[in-house]
């Protein structure tokens, strides 16, 4: 299986109903999360904070060191490749191998309708793509809530800082981070997904739970030509919301075609992976590094130990 893709193999994958980098939405508990540091270009005071002080006696991650060094800095070539994601993304790599090695396995079982050893694979499986302990349940609970990225308060409350003017979300999935958005603080936020993965057809989820508890109804229709549409009057000024996307060409054209749109869209919010990771692809990194400077970053909870997402906040160098 490639951590990067839904699997190389149909038969494993429908045995195993199982995902890694990628994901769906699926139901159940989610496990506890920690959050992590959150880094911001307006932190900066002459008045010394305790957490300033501790830093004396605790030096920072190489993670804060690295995003520190690109407050300040006019180009931001490498803001995309972070020190944690880094080492993250040799460790998969070596998850990979061993996913391709249970693939055979998985197949075999299958044939023989040996159910005892499809769950001991399903298992292992579980451990190498989310970590030891972590049930498939457990994963799609979180999926069911969240959708592919948890949300924390303080997401919501640097999303707000930043999205005076609305949001417009592209790839919104199931809608959940919309949903939020618009209980918790109040936004204004038009949802957008261009429908390829399934389950994202609102229909589908009428006047079940998934559908009242977590996730929009309203999520429309469409993808970066939504810009040039008859909404286009609508999104003018609004932030640019992006979460997750696969590694595809999707992001970059959004990005592109929100900022083309109006020189009033000038804040782009990301949240995911960097470059090389499960999202986007090397032309969506090279413009957010290239057009983009870097306001405010916060690494969010992973469900396991094996993501590195982000929330980004950028705005459109002039």
């Amino acid at each position: 299986m490639n951590l990067r893709n839904r699997g190389t193999r149909a038969v494993a994958a429908a045995l195993l109903t199982l995902h890694t980098s990628y994901c769906v939405n699926e139901p159940s508990n989610a496990p506890k999360l920690m959050e992590k540091e959150s880094i911001s270009s307006k932190q900066s005071s002459w008045i010394p904070s305790f957490a300033g002080l501790w830093g004396y006696v605790w030096p920072k991650d190489s993670d804060s060191v690295h995003f520190d060094k690109f407050m300040s800095l006019e180009t931001q070539e490498g803001l995309m490749s972070w020190p944690s994601l880094q080492k993250g993304l040799k460790n998969r790599a070596l998850d990979e191998i061993a996913l391709r090695a249970l693939t055979n396995e998985a197949i075999e079982a299958a044939k023989t309708k040996d159910i005892a050893k499809m769950n001991a694979i399903r298992d292992r499986i579980s451990a190498i793509a989310y970590g030891s302990g972590t049930t498939p349940e457990e994963r799609q609970a979180h999926l069911e809530k969240f959708g592919c990225v948890m949300y924390t308060d303080e997401a919501l409350d640097i999303i707000a800082s930043a999205a005076k003017n609305g949001i417009v979300e592209m790839g919104a999935g199931n809608g959940q981070w919309a949903k939020k958005l618009r209980q918790a603080k109040e936004l204004d936020v038009l949802a957008f997904d261009n429908m390829s993965a399934l389950p994202l057809n609102p229909a589908f989820f009428q006047n079940t739970r998934l559908n009242m508890e977590f996730c929009a109804t309203d999520v429309m229709k469409g993808d970066h030509r939504v810009f040039t549409s008859q909404f286009a009057s609508k999104l003018q000024g609004r932030a640019l919301l992006i979460i997750f996307p696969d590694p595809s060409p999707m992001a970059k054209r959004c990005l592109e075609a929100y900022a083309k749109a109006s020189p009033e869209n000038d804040t782009f919010i990301y949240v995911g992976e960097g470059r090389g990771g499960a999202n986007g692809d090397d032309a969506f990194f090279d413009l957010i590094e290239v057009s983009w400077h870097l306001e405010t970053t916060i690494s969010l909870p992973s469900f396991s130990k094996k993501g590195y997402e982000r929330l980004f906040v950028f705005k459109q160098r002039q």
